[in-house]
């Protein structure tokens, strides 16, 4: 199952905030409940305490000066119990040491004492929040994990009201399920993943807060809704995935990658349903299945036919919906997904490549024909293409032209496996794999890579020289150089010592 361009990490790269202005005390609606909050010898000391650690003459007169706030204000509970300032207080001092967890539940206790602190106690604890957070970022940008996991756990104690917190946190545990599942602990990646979800779901309300900007909601809303929906997904809770990216395109309606994920989820779940109506006798349960099926089926329908009737799309949504469609086994329209990717960057090496599978899979020998062979002009070396056009020319009974290619594919010497092209920031960086299928170890292979812009015009070289691996060995090869315009793509000619353009003897 593909799912398309999914963030993972946690944004780690520091989302640091700033502290930002804090909003006025709202007029309260309702009458105030409680006791009201008044002064005392204990309030006033407090006061005192917390005026002088703001202005200490060294860090560790501060921390002496908050330590010295607590101690009045505890006394001040005793003596007056009902007197919420005692407490509104003693977490603000509480913060000054760090003690998030204390000042969370002082700032209960304030609250239940006297109901009216509530917006006071909103801009005090999102205050707070801010510290918290920005610490998880500093503990994150010097890589100690855990130390930057207890921060965010931390920001969220003390205010629940905004999502970047847990979004961090549910960040984290991703990537403990990725690593887990790698080393094939499946326990521990299935509990890294439950956490995950938890996380993500619970971050999902707070996306609607009014603190947040439009930029900030977008960026975390991706995080929360995609991610939600890729560990459902891998759960098998297609449904609840559907859910996830259709509540992001209520927020972003319209968007191509959302729209994509959320047809092949729900393509999924359509399966589900029909598989398990499949074991059952019939009765209403069998039928109810059917009908829940065949209509989450027409909703994923829905978002492909409205895809491929859109001319706003780039040419990554246009590959990423021929994905989805191949993923539902509709090959002709993914076909013309992965065409119309190709109409835009005619030298996108992936769509070019998707393109020939489908025609495979759908029987369309003559149109592969073509295709396979574009592919293995532009991209030599590579057992797969080769064996598509063969077997192109094979299922055509064109068997001689099929024998030909198979021959040359028996005699390739080195493979040039899993290209992949990145543009960002004017960069090109190229990067493949050279599979050693016969030379000795050592043996220089000389690449050419031609850049190719929109147009499909070659704006650029690379010439790099890789020695082969150990003798069915691989290793992976990077060039990269900078692209003064935007690329479609590139191909890539290889040659070696004493050896023709294919790399054979």
């Amino acid at each position: 199952m593909r799912i398309s361009r999914l963030t993972l990490a946690a944004l780690t790269a520091g989302v640091a905030l700033t502290m930002l202005g804090l909003p006025e005390a709202v007029a309260q609606e309702e009458q105030c409940v409680g006791t009201p909050p008044k002064g005392g010898k204990w309030v006033a000391s407090g006061e005192l305490y917390l005026n002088r650690a703001r202005n200490p003459r060294s860090a560790g007169d501060r921390r002496k000066r908050f330590q010295e706030a607590i101690d009045i204000l505890t006394e001040g509970y005793e003596k007056q119990p009902t007197n919420p300032k005692n407490y509104l207080l003693a977490g603000q001092a509480y913060i000054g040491l760090l003690d998030f967890r204390m000042a969370d539940s002082a700032w209960d206790g304030a609250l239940d004492l006297w109901s009216c602190y509530a917006a006071e106690l909103d801009s005090l604890r999102y205050a707070a929040w801010i510290d918290a957070f920005n610490l998880g970022v500093r503990y994150s940008g010097q890589n100690d994990i855990e130390k930057a996991k207890e921060y965010y756990e931390l920001a969220f104690v003390v205010y629940d009201g905004l999502p970047q917190s847990q979004i961090q946190l549910a960040g984290f545990y991703a990537q403990e399920a990725q690593e887990a599942q790698a080393a094939g602990d499946l326990e521990k990646a299935a509990e890294a993943r439950r956490k995950a979800i938890d996380l993500y779901a619970g971050a999902v309300p707070s996306l609607q807060s009014e603190r947040l900007n439009d930029a900030t909601r977008a960026q975390y809303s991706r995080a929360a809704y995609f991610n939600l929906a890729q560990f459902l997904a891998q759960d098998e809770r297609y449904e609840a995935a559907a859910q996830a990216y259709e509540d992001f395109l209520e927020m972003e309606p319209g968007e191509p990658v959302a729209m994509a994920n959320a047809a092949v989820v729900l393509t999924h779940a359509a399966d589900q349903a029909l598989d398990a109506a499949y074991e059952l006798d019939d009765s209403e349960e069998k039928a109810a299945l059917e009908e829940k099926g065949n209509a989450l089926k027409a909703r994923a329908t829905t978002y492909y036919e409205e895809l491929l009737s859109r001319d706003d799309l780039t040419a990554d949504d246009y590959h990423d919906v021929g994905a989805g469609l191949k993923t539902i086994q509709d090959q002709e329209r993914a076909a013309k997904a992965f065409t119309i990717a190709l109409d835009l960057q005619p030298y996108r090496f992936d769509s070019l490549q998707q393109l020939a599978f489908v025609l495979y899979s759908s029987g369309q020998y003559d149109s592969l024909v073509v295709v396979a062979k574009t592919l293995n002009d532009r991209y030599p070396n590579n057992m797969n293409n080769m064996a598509l056009l063969a077997n192109a020319y094979r299922e055509l009974e064109q068997s001689e032209n099929a024998l030909e290619i198979l021959q040359m594919r028996d005699d390739l010497k080195i493979e040039v496996m899993r290209l992949d092209m990145q543009q960002e920031e004017g960069v090109v960086i190229i990067s493949g794999t050279l599979h050693n299928l016969g030379l000795p170890e050592g043996t220089p292979v000389a690449l050419q890579f031609e850049l190719k812009d929109e147009a499909g015009e070659t704006v650029g070289t690379i010439d790099e020289t890789f020695e082969a691996p150990a003798e069915e060995g691989t290793s992976r090869i990077s060039v990269q150089a900078v692209a003064e315009v935007p690329l479609s793509g590139f191909i890539f000619h290889l040659s070696l010592p004493g050896a023709d353009a294919t790399g054979t003897r």
